[in-house]
């Protein structure tokens, strides 16, 4: 009886099973094109994307030598371009319209829609429109345009109920990316820590000819009373590659007075990589900017980014200022 009722119920898991998987990817019958068309293949082959509305104005993402660059000043952010891959790679054509829907859903989005174009290897390789999500939410319509598709299709990812038009977004401040420092650890030359009214500083980490990771007091003889722990000097590195800001200011003029000339300082982060000729300098102000009413809340920190391909104003969060400033004592080997 126990083994009948197993069998039972595993006809019926595999039942609901095959009926999911039906109902995620049927897209009715007599279908012109297959269900994954507007499904952009290759991905690693892509190089730019270019995305506007009608009313002018856009994001030109481009890929270039160690990311992906958004309107040829910033870097993209990355969860950005995860969000908008996704679609990109995995929309399936849930239903098609009839005739006098088609017809009326493409006057809706001559005015209101978002164009896609999808570069690869220089060269112009798919064009789509992305219009709003369909009346129950599950859905959103997408046109290729052209006589080989001329209606537009309700499009989902299956698995994930949801309008895909939000992730083909066009402001700018949205698309760059919020991480302080892109350069991977194992490329930085040194890195020069100061707080003000610390002891010990300012503090240089380097990385040595051997491949090993040294840590010393910038000008004063070296102290060999004790040793560095090279895994904690390490950590500099690896911290200083993974801290992202809460927000990007542009460096206005009104802004740097606030945050060169008003704010007091609190220390800098100079930093050199192997291949560049140039320092760059993390300038942090401890200028709260609550309001009076948040006074229980942690501060935040602006902070000034200069350097000869970077130059922007960022808003920290108190984390962020522990993961860039550590005392030297911390580097030290346990006594």
């Amino acid at each position: 009886m126990k083994k009948a009722n197993l069998i039972v119920l595993a006809t019926l898991a595999l039942g609901l099973l095959a009926w999911w998987w039906l109902r995620s990817t049927h897209t009715g019958t007599n279908m012109p094109v297959p269900a994954d068309y507007f499904q952009i293949k290759d991905t690693q082959l892509v190089d730019r994307i270019f995305m506007a509305r009608p009313t002018g104005g856009g994001i030109d993402l481009v890929r270039k030598p160690g990311g992906w660059w958004v309107n040829g000043a910033f870097r993209a952010d990355a969860q950005g371009l995860h969000n908008l891959f996704e679609p990109l790679v995995k929309m399936r054509i849930k239903s098609q319209l009839s005739a006098i829907d088609a017809r009326e859903m493409i006057k809706e989005m001559t005015v209101a829609h978002v164009k896609v174009e999808v570069y690869k290897r220089g060269q112009l390789d798919r064009t789509i429109y992305v219009g709003n999500a369909t009346a129950d939410g599950l859905g959103s319509y997408v046109y290729a345009g052209g006589e080989e598709v001329p209606s537009p299709y309700i499009v989902h990812i299956p698995g994930w109920n949801g309008n895909i038009l939000p992730r083909f977004f066009l402001d700018e401040r949205d698309w760059r990316s919020k991480r302080l420092f892109h350069v991977q650890a194992v490329d930085l030359a040194y890195v020069d820590v100061w707080v003000e009214g610390w002891d010990r500083v300012p503090y240089r980490v380097e990385h040595l000819p051997n491949g090993q990771v040294d840590a010393y007091v910038k000008d004063s003889e070296r102290d060999t009373s004790f040793s560095i722990n090279p895994l904690r000097a390490k950590e500099v590195f690896m911290d200083l590659t993974q801290v992202y800001a809460e927000s990007l200011l542009p460096p206005t003029t009104e802004m740097l007075d606030t945050v060169l000339n008003q704010a007091p300082l609190f220390g800098t982060i100079t930093w050199k990589r192997d291949k560049d000729a140039v320092e760059q300098v993390l300038v942090v102000r401890a200028k709260p900017i609550l309001v009076q009413e948040d006074k229980d809340k942690m501060p935040l920190y602006y902070a000034y980014v200069q350097g000869h391909d970077i130059d922007y104003i960022a808003v920290l969060q108190p984390r962020a200022i522990a993961k860039l400033f550590k005392k030297f004592d911390r580097l030290e080997m346990p006594k």
